[in-house]
């Protein structure tokens, strides 16, 4: 069944203001219609024309209440309440049309799915769900279909609240609070992207709960901007982002989230030719929106300021992560990522759930497989792990630059490493040589039980420039324990370690290190109390100064 005007070749216009709907019956103050269809099989209006009162009376069918093919619409000021339909069926479907739904009301609805889109635009605002159950997702649009949500709230309901599958979405000033995904859902996200755009700006994201995925799901070849949002108290991550192309997350909050990993953000990206994004549109229904979102993403990935970060795949940049908890990567868990994060502050984020058959407790803010990574203008503060404090970076290579560490600590167990970093080669680790490049950066009150500060790796090439490590704490490594790299014009000062290298432990055999133009000062160990070389390793130092090391009983300044 198709609506269609008597004219051939017209649109039909419905406008349908202060309605109610329940099951089978919509009864509305107004109702002005230029249609009207006798097909029993779908629906049927029964009307006595433009009158103040109109009894609009619908059959239910395997389509469900209401269907728009073709046509541009209006729903306005409704209400639908305890509708109940088969899973299988759809409550209001559209089928490339224009729908604006202005002022909603939907709750206790249960069923299938609440509104289908196909190849259509539809507009909502001042929408409200609550309470509601869908078996499949109470919004499901599909073939370059464009929804824009505009003040909307989403409040107690289970299930997929957006599903967009080669479709793309806009969510503005909107709220999402205390909805649930059931374990044995098969999607896992309350917003699910697939292969289309979607820009998410103003909203909140609070109280939900997602066993295995998050709250916002982008998938399999899409292009995401998230600004000026908050994540907050969600159980399950904030936002999950699998196979897709670029990924931009802006000036938002992420706050006590919690999850298996990731709890802010967990991202794993494919290969460039799997990340093909499915950005058509049609011209029929959506295609000014469209183009208008793709501008929007488009200008939204021009903040960076520098121009190094532009190439990564996914971009955070002036962000806060306070208080998020995993047993991997407390706020973000990336994999296979080129990520670029600038200007973020995290703060008393943890990954103290310690498992080593898990391999779980590594990054209390962040955690990187197989990553290229570059931070640049950020803030670690009081950030806890057993492996990696703040970060704890596996395979790849990472960058950082004029950041500050301060109080972060791995102390959990007698291996943890690396109170800020740990950089390590993973036991599936198909690379060579990995590098951590570390400049004009900060790291104070740093705890670990080897490398205070910083620990990387046998096959790590680190490069150290212009750092400052001032009262890190380690029992070896106060400041920084490595095997292969350089540290030039950096400064050690009031770090201590309990046994060896106060300052800087140099471990691994036929390792080449060099130390330029770097000072150590007031630096305590038991051995080494401003260096201390293990093994067999050979150390090129020149233009160095050494005052008031102190150790117990080799060497105050060095000892190799």
């Amino acid at each position: 069944m198709s609506f269609g005007s008597t004219e051939e070749g017209k649109d039909i216009i419905i406008s349908v203001s202060g309605a109610h709907f329940n099951q089978s019956v919509w009864s509305a103050i107004d109702i002005n219609f230029h249609f009207v269809n006798s097909d029993m099989k779908f629906l049927v209006f029964s009307s006595n024309g433009r009158t103040s009162k109109t009894q609009l009376v619908v059959v239910q069918s395997q389509i469900g209440v209401l269907y728009l093919n073709n046509a541009n619409a209006r729903l306005d000021n409704c209400s639908s309440i305890g509708a109940n339909i088969s899973r299988n069926k759809t409550y209001l479907k559209v089928n490339n049309s224009k729908v604006s739904i202005i002022s909603l009301h939907t709750k206790h609805f249960y069923g299938g799915v609440f509104l289908h889109v196909t190849s259509g635009f539809v507009h909502m605002a001042n929408v409200l769900f609550i309470r509601s159950e869908s078996t499949a997702s109470l919004i499901h649009a599909v073939q370059e279909s464009f929804l824009d949500f505009q003040n909307c709230t989403f409040v107690s309901n289970d299930n997929v609240l957006i599903n967009c599958e080669g479709s793309n979405a806009a969510i503005n000033n909107s709220c999402f609070k205390n909805n649930q995904i059931t374990p044995d859902t098969k999607v896992h996200n309350l917003i699910r992207i697939t292969s289309g755009m979607t820009i998410a700006t103003n909203s909140l994201f609070l109280e939900n709960t997602i066993f295995h995925g998050g709250t916002v799901g982008i998938l399999h070849g899409s292009i995401a901007v998230i600004q000026k949002c908050r994540f907050e108290d969600n159980k399950g991550r904030g936002v999950h982002v699998e196979n897709s192309s670029n990924i931009l997350i802006t000036n938002s909050l992420f706050h006590r989230n919690s999850a298996t990993f990731g709890a802010a953000i967990a991202v794993k990206l494919a290969d460039d030719n799997q990340n093909k994004t499915n950005t058509h549109t049609n011209r029929n229904t959506s295609a000014d929106s469209n183009i208008y979102l793709d501008r929007m993403i488009k200008n939204a990935f021009s903040v960076f300021d520098t121009q190094s970060l532009t190439s990564a795949k996914c971009k955070i940049l002036s962000c806060t992560f306070v208080g998020n908890t995993a047993g991997n990567g407390g706020a973000i868990l990336m994999e296979n990522v080129s990520l670029a994060l600038q200007k973020n502050n995290f703060t008393n984020n943890s990954a103290t759930e310690y498992s080593p058959v898990m391999q779980q407790g590594y990054g209390g803010a962040i955690t990187l497989l197989r990553c290229e990574t570059k931070i640049d203008k950020s803030i670690f503060d009081g950030n806890e792990a057993y492996f990696g404090g703040a970060i704890a970076a596996m395979d790849g290579s990472l960058f950082i630059s004029s950041s500050v560490f301060t109080g972060n600590q791995a102390v959990k167990v007698l291996m943890s490493i690396g109170g800020a970093i740990c950089h390590i080669q993973s036991s599936y680790s198909k690379s060579g040589k990995m590098l951590l490049s570390i400049s004009t950066s900060t790291f104070q009150q740093c705890v670990s039980n080897q490398g205070g500060a910083i620990k990387a790796d046998y096959n790590v090439q680190v490069l150290i420039q212009q750092c400052t490590f001032e009262a890190n704490k380690g029992d070896k490594g106060g400041a920084v324990s490595f095997c292969s790299g350089k540290i030039v014009n950096s400064h050690f000062v009031f770090n201590t370690a309990n046994t060896s290298g106060g300052g800087l432990l140099l471990q691994g055999s036929d390792s080449q290190i060099s130390v330029v133009g770097t000072s150590f000062a007031s630096n305590v160990a038991t051995s080494g109390g401003g260096i201390y070389g293990e093994d067999t390793i050979s150390v090129v130092m020149k233009f160095c100064s050494f005052e008031n090391n102190s150790a117990g009983f080799l060497q105050g300044a060095e000892f190799m």
